[in-house]
């Protein structure tokens, strides 16, 4: 047993404790850990956030059977990130998630991590060097009526997909090329941008969840962009289902819009960074991708 844990008492069954990372097959069951606490999962995320480091997700197991998660995944040799903390229903209480998080972050070695955390595991983060830096609410509306797509929009496309990536590093201060490669494609899944003709203005993706939609990112040069953006992004829904929206309270604008339009909040986190934050345009960020990989 680690040191690290702080003298934390070991309960019987941790004598038989293994962890390793695991396949995307085997990730399927963290999906339905996931489920069961409402996660909204964007339908074909879980195959974009294994294309960045298929070795950065790990499975804590108990007389070989899974019963804590976390992913810390390198994304550079300066960055990564964490996220997917959850134990299986039944194993709580008894340290598992904690010891599989020691196990886990060895991964990402030396580099500065960022995640986003609940409120009420603030302060074991800040115990393992995180510092918060803003908040980010989940916002959950149903969207009521149909949006004529608006003009001077562009799909997301192979012949566009590397601006998009440039743009997105710009915004969020390092390359995500790995996650986005395939973010905007597939079935349900829609990318739309805005270009100036001298640089890309904006950014947009919409993907079908298990309960609706999920909308992210949002990067807008401007609120015109953004309102433009939004729109497209709501021609792509449905009428009568539902959208979730991750939104970084650095401006308070774009979630006002969303809360006149009858979105409601259901839960904040906390960005938090061991290390240094990526130095990216961040004010641009209307809505992150998503809060298990950012």
């Amino acid at each position: 047993m680690s040191e690290k844990l702080d003298g934390y008492k070991l309960m019987q069954d941790h004598q038989s404790w293994t962890s390793k990372p695991a396949t995307l097959e085997e990730w399927q069951i963290v999906n339905e850990w996931a489920l069961a606490e409402k996660w909204d999962l964007g339908l074909g995320d879980t195959e974009c956030f294994f294309n960045i480091d298929d070795q950065g997700f790990y499975l804590g197991y108990v007389n070989g059977e899974p019963v804590a998660s976390v992913s810390v995944v390198n994304y550079s040799d300066e960055y990564a990130y964490a996220g997917f903390y959850l134990v299986a229903p039944g194993a709580r209480g008894k340290g598992y998630g904690l010891r599989l998080s020691y196990d886990a972050f060895d991964h990402c070695d030396k580099r500065s991590v960022g995640l986003d955390g609940m409120p009420e595991q603030e302060e074991n983060y800040k115990k393992g060097g995180f510092v918060t830096h803003y908040e980010t609410s989940r916002l959950v509306g149903v969207h009521h009526q149909h949006v004529d797509a608006p003009q001077g929009v562009q799909n997301i496309t192979v012949d566009n997909i590397e601006a998009v990536i440039e743009f997105d590093a710009q915004i969020t201060g390092y390359s995500r090329a790995a996650l986005l490669q395939n973010w905007f494609s597939g079935e349900g899944r829609h990318g739309f941008l805005i270009d100036s003709g001298d640089g890309v203005l904006g950014v947009v993706g919409i993907r079908r969840s298990t309960d609706g939609y999920r909308l992210g990112p949002l990067y807008a040069e401007n609120q015109a962009v953004s309102e433009k953006l939004f729109a497209m992004a709501m021609a792509q829904v449905p009428p009568g289902t539902q959208v979730t929206i991750d939104a970084p309270t650095l401006d308070l604008g774009f979630i006002n819009t969303l809360k006149a339009l009858g979105y409601e909040e259901i839960f904040h986190t906390f960005r938090m960074y061991r290390g240094t934050e990526p130095q990216g345009e961040k004010h641009k960020i209307q809505a992150i991708a998503s809060l298990e990989l950012g």
